[in-house]
């Protein structure tokens, strides 16, 4: 009796969590039902970020992510409906998927591994912050189910030795 309780307790909380996530990430595709098909004009450029003593350089083109070691990611679009088959052979393992969304008045981009059958992904904003009097556009890279903040990207690599581990005020970051 005490494992059928416990089974549905664990399935109960298994709906809530998952109606809960649908509902904390709700999509924007375009009008074909597809993922997207480029990248947001503000997210494009070349960002930078100063993490344990290192200068870390982050490309984000049209339809590609090129980190600082030269590995990049091509963004691909498809229908929101279609996943490769599970069990499916990685023949395109630097293919990612897109969607844009709006997360409490946030503009987001979300990006998932073209396999990926689970897990959050990776989010990206542009954010603009007030320093040194400036507005500064700032992205915010972040992860997980809460979307919070792992690292902010600069456009200047002194902004990014300066600025990189500062908390802005309004985002999220694990406890």
């Amino acid at each position: 009796m005490k494992i059928n309780r416990v089974v549905i307790l664990v399935l109960l909380a298994m709906i809530v969590f998952t109606t809960g996530q649908a509902m904390l990430h709700p999509v924007t595709a375009d009008a074909a039902g597809r993922t997207i098909r480029k990248f947001p004009k503000a997210l494009r450029g070349t960002w930078y970020t100063y993490n344990q003593h290192h200068l870390y350089r982050l490309k984000i083109a049209t339809t590609a992510i090129t980190d600082n070691d030269g590995r990049t990611i091509h963004l691909h679009s498809r229908k929101l409906s279609s996943y490769p088959k599970p069990g499916t052979k990685a023949i395109h393992p630097t293919w990612v998927t897109g969607l844009n969304f709006t997360n409490k008045k946030e503009k987001w981009t979300q990006v998932y591994g073209w396999y990926q059958a689970a897990g959050a992904g990776d989010f990206y904003r542009v954010a603009h912050y007030k320093i040194h009097g400036k507005k500064i556009p700032v992205l915010q890279v972040a992860s997980g189910a809460g979307i919070w903040t792992d690292v902010h990207g600069f456009q200047s690599k002194s902004l990014a030795r300066h600025y990189t581990h500062k908390h802005f005020h309004g985002e999220r970051y694990r406890d």
